[in-house]
């Protein structure tokens, strides 16, 4: 185990650590302060989607909570392919086949706190827990729309990383 740093989520303390393993994967693991005594957070570390990826990509499922890695994106397709209305992010997961691309409204208090984060991260890559709704056009390709930040990290707190900053931040068209 390597330690990644301390932070804080509903006032308990959360160690970050990543976890390599003898074939070379590696793992976040990340260990919560409770009342019990420090307890492993099993969605984060599973990274733990309300919906399996194949059902999202498949269109078997169109909404669900997924934790990924989300930096710049580059893309521009039907329905988002008008750049003034729309801010691409690319998704990304060990658990995908592939990268996907999400999208935030551009003008929102969404689109500029997710460019503000990841831009202001290492390696320009934040892990973020995101409520998506997929959507299909012309190619085929599964493309989602970013409805909701849940939480900065895979750490889910009482309340949604949204409901965190300050009032008017966010504008939901």
């Amino acid at each position: 185990l390597r330690a990644l740093g301390v932070s804080e989520v509903d006032g308990r303390k959360i160690v970050g650590f990543v976890a390599e393993f003898a074939a070379g994967s590696f793992r976040l693991l990340n260990v919560i302060e409770t009342r019990e005594g420090p307890l492993v957070d099993w969605d984060s570390y599973a990274r733990y989607c309300s919906r399996s990826w194949e059902e999202l990509l498949d269109g078997e499922s169109q909404s669900a909570e997924v934790r990924v890695f989300v930096s710049p994106g580059h893309h521009t397709q039907a329905p988002f392919a008008d750049v003034d209305a729309w801010t691409c992010f690319r998704l990304s997961s060990p658990d995908l086949p592939h990268d996907v691309y999400g999208y935030a409204r551009a003008g929102t208090g969404r689109e500029a706190r997710m460019k503000e984060l990841v831009l202001g991260s290492r390696r320009h890559r934040q892990h973020m827990t995101l409520q998506v709704v997929s959507r299909r056009e012309g190619s085929g390709e599964t493309l989602f729309e970013i409805k909701r930040v849940l939480a900065v990290g895979w750490v889910r707190s009482e309340r949604d990383a949204e409901d965190e900053w300050p009032e008017g931040d966010v504008v939901t068209p």
